[in-house]
């Protein structure tokens, strides 16, 4: 596909998304929302309900993303006929990006629609496909295992890695809502067991990817939802929030660790060098 072809339906299908999800907030849709359904198919590993506020962050970063790749055919207009095969590493992030951002944001809409409809087991499938179109990104645009300027860093990794993360999160509490429509309580096992080997578990992804992909930004946004589900839990289930709490603070100083140790590459060191 054409690199300004490719550019614009990003930036379309990620303001169609946007605009689905606004919607799905207003009952809109047969008069329901997202947070009421998410009430009717409860788990005890989904998080305090002030923690779905980063959707606010995730989609302003991913507007930073577009508008970055606008930015760089702007900057690179006099080279419009070479786009496509460019060397440049600037142009090189949207051919690196591929239809995989088109994908990510045509599944956040399908899964609003599937959710409200709850088409449970659906709504799976469809948030796999978008974690699994993430980290098709994170593999084709190389992040975090590079050297990359800041700009770099800050228009196309962070919003990408960011959104990862929460994903991480959601896609587990999908499938606990799921097993809640089957009517499953996780027999043998109390429901607060499930929960906490649900969050070891998340955290050994987190540090997984930290120690593999040097994806820390990426995992404190697993610190967020666990603090989240913490909070939610702090007196009626205080198993699950001191695990939550615990496996946090395990996550937050693996994440503190590695950054000390990769210093030398912290894009706030870069920025004062003006590595821009």
């Amino acid at each position: 596909m054409k690199t300004k072809l490719l550019v614009l339906f990003n930036t379309l299908t990620l303001i169609f998304t946007i605009f689905i999800n606004y919607l799905s907030n207003t009952g809109f849709f047969g008069g329901k929302t997202i947070g009421e359904i998410s009430q009717k198919y409860d788990t005890l590993f989904t998080p305090a309900s002030y923690a779905f506020s980063i959707w606010g962050i995730i989609f302003l970063m991913l507007f930073a993303f577009v508008g970055f790749q606008w930015y760089i055919l702007y900057k690179y207009k006099d080279t419009e006929d070479n786009y496509d095969n460019s060397e440049n590493i600037l142009i090189k992030t949207i051919h690196e990006t591929g239809f995989w951002l088109i994908i990510a944001n045509i599944c956040n809409a399908s899964w609003v629609a599937v959710w409200l409809n709850e088409h449970i087991a659906l709504s799976v499938m469809v948030m796999f496909f978008l974690l699994l179109s993430l980290v098709q990104l994170t593999k084709n645009l190389r992040l975090e295992i590079w050297d990359a300027p800041v700009r770099i860093i800050a228009f196309v990794w962070w919003p990408i890695v960011i959104y990862l993360g929460w994903i991480m999160v959601a896609f587990i509490a999908n499938i606990s809502s799921f097993f809640v429509s089957l009517g499953w309580q996780g027999e043998p096992l109390f429901a607060s067991t499930w929960t906490v080997l649900m969050i070891v578990a998340a955290t050994g992804l987190y540090l997984g990817l930290i120690a593999t992909r040097n994806l820390r930004e990426t995992a404190m946004v697993g610190v967020w939802a666990l603090i989240a589900i913490c909070y939610r839990h702090w007196e009626a289930e205080p198993l699950i929030a001191y695990t939550a709490l615990g496996f946090g603070l395990l996550i937050f100083l693996g994440a503190s660790f590695h950054g000390y140790k990769n210093q030398e590459t912290s894009p706030f060191l870069k920025w004062k060098r003006g590595e821009i």
